[in-house]
């Protein structure tokens, strides 16, 4: 039976009492949820629910300059009539809230809903770039939910169901045109097996196509507008959005566009606020006398543009000089290059940390002066499929085909190309500073801790190709110093992204204020550009590409040991392990200091697997290896399931660390015994800064002993690997309460007069610990034999004397499925070592 209502209106000061006897309650609101007319006083603390009792609770900010007239309309049956945004000066600027908790009713779950509202974003028209949420459900962790956003002038729709294939769908113009706008989003579940989404800009739809189904309940999502709010206990807000919101209506309901807050009001009658200013641009987009040139297997492609200029160019590649007629022919090599793409970001303080100057261009030629830091440059690295001779233009992302003008944006004059060797660019002055060769020294390559950069110059520029990086062009300086013992490479692990990342992408704040980011040296997605997309792509191994090609070009330009290699790390630095393991035939043995084993890691407070979301993003992201990042990062999985030849390994740990944690350190150094790895390990209990810190402890090697590591190990050259050796300390589980405090796996153990022959193994294997008490016991395995070849199955004949030549025991082994001889258990019964000798049967 209707029950009749009230309904009080408060319009202009005066309070009018409607009586209706047939009306239901349904009839006037009972479409709307919620309504939030984002009119609320000056530094209000919630931004009310004009309706009913959805106020957004979290990370409001009001600064409208006055409270708009308090009005409550009758928003489902007639046009929009209350709070006008044309001349609403009551509109929040900057705003934005969040719910306090979830509540499925504004998820895309089994119910329809219409969520309507004006924006107006605060670029400079035509140039809004980073991802600003309208509204949204979607947040971290894993990135469930959906969310409505503008990205580059466009507004872009994401869902992504709590398991399945998520959504992704954009318009095709831009809004970023100083001027109000209404936005409507419509959730029809009932619509086919995905239920079906529709978006409208200003009352006519503009997309329309499948949603990802029930995206299923999740408590850590926070309905928001104006930003997503994250799952943390502060219920902080990311990706915010610029400029004014008014307005908001979210209906349980499908409407009409008639029926949308925006009916009868004409788009091109809205006034637009005069554009700001901008400085004086030179003509032409600023791109002025584009010129170019080819050394060494890059062409370096020169331009002049305005300091003002804020916009990103693209190269386009033609075999004749690129004009209008012929533009739609011309290859795109590249896009996404950044204004002022000239500058050496790698020594500007305000560009990257631990920068000292002087702020100059880059230093494209050995002994050259430094470019204009307010010009650009793109390096594009010549494949075979170039055209020789080529011609190049360089337009910016608001210029198409018509813009280009020959000599200004466009070469009249050809490029000679070939496929060549790329070099790195000598950086300190005239190129007699520079002095290689040092024929024949071992090389080390050393990884820096995290926010670490090589002390003194950085000696060295190259730019990537376009296998290196998420575009082609990048640059990467790296320091090379020439010891009396070793030639040692130290790379500086930052990468250009070309934007700052949002607080939704990583967890640190030391993340958020550059435009280049630590790559925790292994690589980013691929489409780390853009903040919404890169959750898309693929997470790629730039990094450990680049280091491979640096090793190689510091091999050839100085003459190095090609078998001795060796990889340095400490903490962050410690990623070059999985360089090293993952190319075992160009390293020959891992030393480490305080390392991770597992940066999918996470359990409870400790958490590893964060350490990688500002670059490559969750783990459960691809690779370029066609695995999860997880499985990738996973170097207790990696040991566990590899039986290959590795090159050995030496950490150093601690029970207290902090930082990278002690819990998966035994499952690691149990992974590298049982498959019989060559393995050399201390801990104490030490924290991340201090564990393992004293040097010259007996019979354990030094970090970065280039001396023992070269007198040991080489390509080669076979070494043996030792398991379940008698003096070995029990790092326990890695319970904090298991183990012994301190302790040493295969401390002491060294070897000498190594015969590795097509039929016959020998090594004399000595102990060197000062305590030991003889005999002592230990397997021991050859590993990275040179001839002594081995095939599963197969027998031989082991035997050990003493050091008066005596045999103190011979037998039979057999070697394993995995092609590994294993003599367990050879005794070892004074100082001076015992021989073992493995014969072909």
């Amino acid at each position: 039976m209707k029950q009749p209502i009230h309904l009080f209106v408060r319009r202009a000061g005066a309070v009018l009492l409607i009586i209706g006897a047939c009306l239901s309650a349904s009839t006037l609101f009972g479409a709307t949820l919620a309504y939030w007319q984002m009119d609320e006083a000056t530094g209000a603390s919630v931004i009310q629910d004009s309706i009913g009792s959805k106020d957004l609770t979290l990370g409001v900010s009001a600064t409208q300059a006055q409270p708009f007239s308090s009005v409550v309309p009758n928003p489902d049956p007639g046009p929009f009539r209350s709070g006008e945004t044309k001349t609403d000066q009551g509109s929040l600027n900057n705003s934005r809230g969040g719910q306090s908790s979830y509540d499925e009713l504004f998820d895309m779950r089994g119910s329809p809903w219409t969520l309507e509202g004006w924006f107006r974003n605060s670029a400079v028209p035509g140039q809004q770039t980073t991802a600003e949420i309208i509204a949204a459900t979607r947040n971290s962790p894993g990135w469930k939910g959906w969310d409505l956003r503008m990205q580059n002038g466009m507004i872009q729709l994401l869902a992504q169901p709590n398991s399945g294939a998520g959504i992704s769908m954009r318009t095709n113009r831009r809004y970023d045109d100083g001027a109000w706008h209404h936005i409507a989003l419509q959730w029809n579940p009932a619509a086919g097996a995905e239920g079906r989404v529709r978006l409208y800009v200003d009352g006519s739809m503009v997309k329309e196509g499948a949603g990802a189904g029930d995206l299923g309940a999740d408590s850590t999502r926070r309905f928001a507008i104006g930003a997503q709010i994250t799952a943390d206990t502060k219920g902080t807000a990311q990706a915010r959005w610029n400029g004014d919101l008014d307005e908001f209506r979210f209906s349980n309901t499908l409407l009409e566009p008639n029926d949308f807050l925006c009916a009868g009001y004409v788009p091109s009658a809205r006034p637009v606020p005069p554009a700001p200013v901008a400085p004086p641009q030179a003509a032409d987009a600023g791109v002025q006398n584009i010129s170019a040139a080819y050394r060494n297997g890059q062409v370096f492609i020169q331009w002049e543009e305005s300091a003002a200029s804020r916009e990103n160019l693209r190269v386009y590649l033609h075999t004749e000089p690129i004009t209008p007629a012929n533009f739609s022919q011309a290859r795109l090599v590249e896009q996404r290059i950044e204004p002022h793409s000239a500058s050496d970001w790698y020594e500007d303080p305000a560009e990257c940390p631990k920068a000292d100057g002087p702020v100059r261009g880059w230093i494209i030629e050995s002994g050259a002066s430094a470019l204009d830091r307010n010009g650009g440059l793109f390096v594009h690295t010549v494949t075979a499929s170039d055209p020789a001779p080529a011609f190049f233009a360089v337009l910016t992302d608001s210029q198409a085909g018509a813009d280009i003008k020959a000599g200004q944006n466009s070469l009249t004059s050809a490029v000679g190309l070939s496929v060549a060797p790329v070099s790195a660019i000598w950086q300190l002055g005239a190129p007699t500073a520079n002095s290689p060769p040092a024929t024949g020294k071992p090389l080390a390559i050393q990884l820096h801790s995290h926010q670490g950069r090589p002390t003194g110059s950085l000696t060295y520029l190259i730019f990537g190709d376009k296998t290196m990086g998420w575009r082609e062009g990048l640059p990467f300086k790296f320091k090379v110093s020439v010891l009396t013992n070793a030639v040692v490479v130290e790379p500086y692990d930052r990468v250009w992204i070309n934007r700052k990342l949002g607080s939704a992408e990583t967890r640190s704040s030391y993340n958020t204020p550059y435009k280049n980011i630590e790559t925790w040296h292994y690589g980013t997605s691929d489409k780390i550009y853009d903040p919404v997309e890169r959750y898309n792509g693929t997470v790629v191994n730039y990094t450990e590409r680049l280091y491979l090609k640096m090793l190689d070009w510091v091999e050839q330009t100085y003459q190095t040991d090609t078998n001795k290699v060796y990889a340095y790390g400490a903490s962050m630095g410690t990623g070059v392990q999985r360089l090293a393991l993952q190319n075992p035939d160009r390293f020959a043995s891992v030393d480490l200091l305080v390392p991770f084993v597992d940066w999918s890691y996470v359990s409870g407070s400790e958490n590893n697997a964060q350490r990688l979301d500002a670059s490559c993003g969750p783990m459960t992201m691809m690779t370029s290896d066609g695995i999860a990042l997880s499985n990738r990062m996973n170097l207790v999985e990696f040991m566990q399931k590899t039986t290959r030849d590795l090159p050995h390994v030496i950490i150093r740990v601690g029970r207290q660390d902090k930082s990278v944690f002690w819990t998966r350190k035994p499952a690691y150094m149990e992974a590298m015994q049982t498959n019989r790895h060559g393995l050399t390990a201390g801990w104490d209990n030490g924290a991340h800064g201090t564990a393992m810190r004293p040097r010259n402890i007996a019979a354990f090697p030094n970090f970065s002993d280039y001396d023992y590591a070269s007198s040991h190990f080489a390509l080669n050259k076979s070494y043996p690997a030792f398991t379940r050796f008698s003096m070995n300390q029990n790092p326990g589980n890695g319970d904090p309460a298991a183990g012994d405090a301190s302790g040493f796996i295969n401390r002491g153990l060294d070897w000498s007069d190594i015969a590795d022959q097509p039929n016959r193994y020998e090594v004399k294997i000595q102990v060197t610990h000062p305590d030991a008490v003889y005999p002592v016991r230990v397997d021991v395995t050859p590993r990275n034999l040179q001839n002594f070849k081995l095939r599963p199955g197969q027998t031989l004949h082991a035997q050990n004397r003493n050091s008066a030549g005596a045999v103190v025991e011979e037998k039979t082994i057999t070697v394993d499925h995995a092609g590994r001889a294993t003599c367990e258990t050879f005794t070892i019964d004074s100082a001076q070592g015992n021989m073992l000798t493995l014969m072909k049967k």
